[in-house]
């Protein structure tokens, strides 16, 4: 399977900080073993570290659904670390409908998973169907609906006026009502 794009999909530890129009969370647990049905798989402390250091944070955007549909990024990594936990991420997502509706989605706690593309560099077997793997180049996070590692939770929301300002001329009333009763949740 090397070279061969692949996604997997985690529930995040994340946040979204709307006034900044930011996300951030947990992108990839370290080392907790899933179950993807045919195998299971787990990453390595450190297997983010190279495709970090050579790409850059910049490199690596932020989609909707892995942009299904030929989706446009909704966003782009401004920080990309590892920890002891995992790749934690925070993503600058643009001033633009679909970003706008990823904030609220995310904010609102319906979209609240994070999914990974990637292409395996170096992996290994150390069970007969447990993949760990060790190095692995990252192409985009994505957020999604429904999460390969459900452990993760939301920590915090913030909401802002801009959501308000994105909305007008949109949809309508129904999108302000949500946005106004968001903001009243933080009052």
């Amino acid at each position: 399977m090397k070279n061969t794009l692949v996604t997997r999909n985690f529930t995040p530890d994340f946040e979204v900080r709307s006034s900044s129009r930011t996300i951030a969370g947990l992108a990839v647990p370290f080392g907790t073993i899933t179950d993807l049905g045919h195998e299971r798989e787990f990453f390595v402390r450190g297997s983010f570290a190279r495709t970090i250091a050579e790409r850059g944070v910049g490199y690596v955007k932020l989609l909707a659904q892995h942009g299904a549909g030929g989706g446009f990024a909704i966003g782009k990594a401004t920080v990309l670390r590892e920890d002891a936990a995992g790749l934690y991420a925070e993503f600058a997502v643009a001033n633009t409908r679909d970003g706008t509706e990823a904030l609220e989605l995310a904010s609102s706690g319906v979209v609240d998973g994070l999914s990974v593309g990637f292409v395996v560099v170096r992996d290994d077997y150390p069970e007969h169907d447990l993949r760990a793997i060790h190095e692995a180049k990252l192409r985009e996070i994505s957020l999604v609906n429904f999460a390969q590692y459900p452990d993760a939770k939301v920590l915090s929301v913030r909401a802002a006026e801009d959501i308000l300002n994105n909305l007008e001329g949109d949809t309508g009333l129904h999108q302000i009502e949500l946005a106004e009763r968001q903001m009243e949740t933080l009052i």
